[in-house]
């Protein structure tokens, strides 16, 4: 097996070539060429070679050209390369042979290679975003000539078949003329091309059954919903929903972007749930030890909540133990009750990671009960009750419910707690150990949780 990094610049290309050792075999420079791409391939390479290239303008046609010729093509990410290689291999410059090495050792972030079909959606929405771009700045040149010569424009649009009639016998100087003539030429040429562009988005949006899809939400017309779908592509690689939604990450949208698209989709309904927190009569208040303490390691903080669980003709209950800092799920356990003893084998699972040194809960009757109590007076942790009413006191574990069901629960619609109790167990592992939190700086918890237990769940 043999391992190519190549550097793509926009005439040139240098290429790398080491073997599974990480020993140079081959360097070279050759003309960013697709006969140049080709020779090196059937000299240099094989379907035994897995190659390496960073995402930048040329990167696709070349692409295209070495896929059939090797064994495997991978296109990196070429902001986090360079975070990686300067921490893995020390040095600042990602070069053919950073590439090659990063890639021989696993550390090479990959990216999705799109399809013919979502280049073409990408390459039709990035070309009219560019002539919309080019209109805007020959109507700001149209403005900036009247502007110079202190000549007010009529009111409403200036660009109106009655004002363009107006601006085309304006009297003006003859410099100032000919270039109000000139960019109205440009503009109307513009115009032809945009509006030729957009007929073929139309024609393709409308034989395209998910762009047509995402024309039934409100205020998302051919030209929104083919753009959302050449950014998004093959919807079908995405693991679970979520995955799509954290597309929002790396395209840099910022929350209150993500906040109007959500709001398009339709995805931020309230389900309301029953009151799983009722105090016992009589029960021991302790008071809040949480407000304005900085959590800075794990096991400084655990808290524990019971969520409902909507199935077919009723509800489950889970209650799961979480700690603070790195958000790691200590213990879950599934009933179709209420009873406390769910919650107390919840808690003797916890401790088998450790404890911590405050534990968390509200006042709900399961946690104030002396049974739930005793285990944490006897290890010396200290206790913290939320305020009534007030579920921000809990905010990371309320957090970590709304993940769960607006990614697994909602979307499963579960019929019996045969179907759910697997797919809970297969989310919490994916939750500790794939799933990145922005809050940790895009780690899993799994990352920043210190301890790992040897429980086995039947």
């Amino acid at each position: 097996m043999t391992f190519a990094g190549l550097d793509l610049h926009k005439k040139e290309v240098e290429a790398a070539l080491i073997d599974e050792h990480g020993n140079l075999l081959h360097r070279s420079r050759f003309p960013a060429t697709r006969e140049a791409l080709e020779a090196f391939a059937k000299t240099r390479l094989s379907l035994d070679t897995a190659v390496a290239v960073e995402a930048t303008t040329n990167t696709w046609p070349v692409a295209a050209v070495l896929q059939p010729l090797v064994g495997r093509l991978v296109v990196s990410n070429p902001l986090r390369t360079k975070a990686i290689a300067s921490a893995k291999i020390k040095t600042d410059k990602v070069d053919a042979l950073a590439l090659a090495q990063l890639l021989r050792t696993g550390y090479l972030p990959e990216v999705w290679i799109p399809d013919q079909e979502t280049k073409l959606m990408r390459q039709r929405s990035t070309e009219r975003a560019m002539l919309s771009a080019d209109r805007t700045r020959i109507k700001n040149r149209i403005h900036s000539v009247l502007h110079q010569r202190l000549i007010e424009a009529p009111s409403g649009d200036l660009f109106s078949r009655t004002n363009l009639a107006w601006l085309k016998t304006l009297a003006l100087d003859p410099f100032g003329r000919d270039a109000l003539d000139r960019h109205l030429r440009q503009l109307d040429r513009v115009e032809q091309e945009l509006a030729a562009l957009t007929q073929q988005i139309a024609v393709h949006a409308h034989q395209t059954p998910p762009v047509k899809l995402l024309m039934t939400l409100p205020g998302v017309d051919f030209t929104v919903a083919e753009t959302i779908l050449a950014a998004l592509g093959d919807t079908s690689r995405f693991e679970t929903p979520d995955k799509g939604r954290r597309m929002a990450v790396m395209l840099e949208i910022n929350r209150k972007h993500a906040q109007r698209l959500m709001r398009i989709l339709g995805i931020e309904a309230l389900y309301p749930k029953p009151n799983l927190s009722r105090p016992a009569s009589g029960h021991e208040v302790y008071p809040y030890l949480l407000r304005g303490v900085p959590i800075i390691r794990p096991n400084q903080v655990w808290s524990t909540d019971i969520t409902y669980i909507p199935m077919h003709g009723g509800f489950l209950y889970l209650v799961a133990v979480i700690d603070w800092f790195s958000r790691f799920v200590l213990s879950w356990e599934l009933s179709n009750t209420m009873e406390i003893s769910f919650c107390l084998g919840a808690q003797e699972a916890a401790f088998r990671f450790g404890q911590p040194d405050i534990w968390n809960n509200d006042q709900g009757s399961q946690f104030t009960a002396a049974d739930f109590l005793a285990p944490l007076k006897k290890r010396g942790i200290s206790i913290s009750m939320d305020g009534r009413g007030r579920a921000l006191d809990n905010v990371f574990i309320e957090r970590l419910w709304r993940s769960l069901k607006y990614e697994l629960i909602y979307p499963g619609d579960f019929a019996s707690g045969l179907d759910l109790f697997p797919a809970l167990d297969r989310y919490f592992h994916f939750y500790n150990y794939q799933r990145p939190h922005q809050a940790l700086g895009y780690c899993s918890p799994a990352e920043m949780f210190p301890c790992r237990s040897t429980r086995k769940r039947s």
